[in-house]
């Protein structure tokens, strides 16, 4: 959720005004019927939302902290899927994919940053990299479907005296 967060994957969303509104803290009025793109991963970063929001935190979203209630919440400032009746139908199979895609990865191959690389984000349909994502990748020695854990030693047992 937190990368959701950050890396938003649709960066904006357009709707459609259906009454005159006026922009908080400005004189401005947009009129009826303006197309209005709303910028996603603005709101997924602003200061007024998110305590220090350019920082990866995953906790932010666990039981113990501010509960965002499932995978778009936009009063708490969450949308990495749209909202409302126009939320993203495939959400759901996103998150299920790309959940068992890492399992599967991370049982057989080690991941790592590659020092110094910054991807280069370009917004369009949805969020992309302009340069490609640049990770070390490394066989896992200790795992995989032919690793068999040994059992650990028994601790010895003292007897209880009477």
């Amino acid at each position: 959720q937190e990368t959701l967060r950050l890396y938003t994957i649709l960066p904006f969303v357009n709707r459609t005004t259906t009454k005159d509104a006026q922009i908080r803290d400005s004189k401005m009025v947009i009129p009826k019927d303006t197309v209005v793109l709303v910028p996603l991963t603005l709101m997924n970063r602003d200061k007024e939302t998110w305590e220090n929001p350019n920082e990866f935190r995953p906790e932010r979203f666990s039981p113990e902290e501010k509960n965002i209630g499932g995978h778009t919440s936009a009063k708490n400032g969450y949308l990495p899927f749209g909202y409302g009746s126009r939320t993203c139908i495939g959400n759901h199979l996103a998150l299920i994919e790309g959940t068992c895609m890492i399992a599967l990865l991370m049982q057989k191959y080690r991941f790592f940053p590659v020092e110094g690389f910054k991807p280069a984000l370009i917004p369009g349909i949805s969020l992309v990299s302009k340069n490609g994502v640049k990770v070390k990748v490394e066989r896992d020695v200790i795992g995989g479907p032919d690793f068999v854990p040994k059992a650990a030693p028994a601790a010895p047992v003292e007897a209880a005296s009477s």
